[in-house]
């Protein structure tokens, strides 16, 4: 289908502006982070230390596709696995002429090695024709909680307003409640001693330099009670209560990561047991953070090993709304399943980040609707850590803290607004159609969530609500009903798909 371009307010010639200046990063030969190209042409200075390096990521071109299709779905990934690691080894040995005997860390779902470089390497190293992109190792941050406190007419004493406008009880009253049903998250990590997340958390694992598995920031924390919570504190909060949660603890207490650390929690969640004999991927990962533009080459692979091994890939559209073209990364990617937020009367709100996204498809840019849909993302309450930096944050702004009291046996509730709180509701969603119909597949997921949501302007998939707003009773009903594909009816062997073949719609 075309793009209407009378849905774009946007000027023509912005458009045309911003499609010049990305166009030397999709079609070159290959992909040089901006700030690399930029050190790479300064003066090189002599320090005592030595040759000034930067760690990078080395993003290689990928290796011929192997169709592991009739296999097991953890020999299938066993395999990709070793695959890509010897991939990777071999090409490390032939760049050590430019790269030096150093030790890479390889991320084989990414397709990439993580190393140290100076100046003439990169610029060596740039040229080589097995190499696809070179990134330098930044810091990602969550977008910054928000806090608005609107004063909600929707009466909440027995459950959250997000929960009674998306129709959960209506799946409950069937006995669907995630029951069997595990999802991934990868956040700041969560506190499970909570009372509305005690018993929930099945596998966690800390990623930062904090050394521990606590949840110093809240927003793990927030997420995961919007998920699977319970109702301690006399509200029911969590749209699939009887669900699981393996969390990687990946963002610190300032909600900050590196790219290279994301990847290998990403990665993580293919196999949390690290058992090669065990099949105990999550088929939901809920994502509520992002990078800082559209454009943020990194994330790709990763997502596509994800999508490739039956992973519905959730992400927040992102907090930068009101403008087009404002959706960030992973977020952005075609193949990302992207949530946009709404408001209890299920009005975008005024930060939900608008599509489309452009996409690169060779020489030439590909625009796609987003979101992919939406869910309640303003003033949501849902639990949060004890002095949890969030916890602090809103006490010294005077907002609303639910403490802990003899009455609500402890813990912490408060409301937070963003697209990081759409996302779980949507991640927890698609666990009770999985509950509903375990064989369904990660393209009948994002299918059923699509064809299911509340079209809020009758006008079909748009930039702002995507399909629109996530419905759990019609989800639902449609699950049981599914007509299963070839890939979900024969859940026993893996069905492989080449991800160089992939096709996206452009609506």
């Amino acid at each position: 289908m075309k793009i209407n371009w009378g849905r774009f307010t946007l000027p023509i010639c912005i458009v045309v502006l911003l499609l010049l200046e990305i166009s030397n990063v999709f079609a070159a030969q290959s992909f040089i982070d901006p700030s690399l190209q930029d050190w790479s042409a300064q003066p090189t200075v002599n320090h005592f230390a030595g040759v000034e390096k930067r760690e990078v990521i080395v993003f290689l071109k990928s290796p011929r596709y192997q169709n592991r299709s009739g296999l097991s779905q953890q020999m299938a990934l066993f395999q990709e696995k070793n695959y890509s690691t010897n991939f990777l080894k071999d090409k490390t040995t032939e760049f050590s002429a430019i790269i030096g005997q150093q030790k890479a860390k390889f991320l084989w779902s990414s397709n990439a090695i993580v190393i140290s470089i100076d100046k003439n390497s990169l610029k060596q190293l740039s040229k080589n024709s097995d190499v696809d992109g070179i990134v330098e190792n930044k810091t990602v941050t969550l977008d910054q909680p928000i806090f608005v406190n609107n004063n909600l007419k929707t009466d909440e004493s027995s459950m959250t307003y997000g929960l009674q406008v998306i129709h959960a009880k209506s799946a409950w009253e069937k006995g669907i409640d995630g029951t069997g049903v595990v999802v991934g998250v990868i956040d700041t990590g969560v506190d499970e001693t909570h009372p509305d997340l005690v018993g929930k958390i099945l596998l966690k694992k800390d990623f930062t330099r904090d050394n521990d598995n606590k949840d110093c920031n809240g927003h793990g924390t927030h997420v995961s009670g919007t998920i699977v919570g319970g109702n301690a504190s006399g509200t029911t909060i969590g749209v699939a209560p009887g669900a699981k949660i393996i969390m990687a603890k990946v963002l610190d207490c300032n909600g900050s990561a590196s790219l290279a650390t994301l990847l290998s929690a990403m990665e993580w969640m293919l196999n949390p047991s690290g058992d090669a004999n065990k099949n105990d991927a999550p088929k939901i990962i809920s994502n509520s953070w992002g990078g800082s533009t559209q454009f943020m080459y990194g994330f790709r692979n990763i997502v596509k090993t994800w999508r490739r091994f039956g992973i519905l890939p959730a992400f927040a559209a992102g907090n930068s709304g009101s403008s087009y073209f404002s959706v960030n990364a992973p977020g952005s990617y075609p193949f990302s399943f992207t949530i946009g937020a709404v408001d209890e009367n299920l009005e975008l709100t005024s930060f939900s980040s608008r599509g489309p996204t452009i996409w690169w498809n060779k020489f030439y840019p590909v625009f796609y609707t987003k979101p992919n849909i939406s869910a309640p993302g303003l003033d949501v309450l849902s639990a949060l850590p004890e002095n949890s930096t969030i916890v602090e944050a809103l006490k010294r702004m005077g907002k609303e803290v639910i403490e802990h009291t003899p009455e609500k046996n402890g813990g912490h509730w408060a409301r937070i607004s963003g697209t990081s709180m759409a996302t779980p509701h949507v991640s927890a969603v698609a666990a009770l159609a999985l509950q509903a119909n375990p064989k369904l597949s990660v393209e009948d997921l994002a299918t059923i969530l699509n064809s299911t949501a509340l079209d809020q302007r009758g006008k079909g998939m748009n930039n702002k609500f995507g399909n629109g707003i996530v419905q759990v009773d019609q989800v639902i009903e449609k699950a049981k009903t599914w007509q299963l594909t070839n890939q979900s009816s024969s859940r026993s062997f893996f069905q492989d798909k080449d991800p160089s073949l992939w096709v996206w719609d452009t609506p």
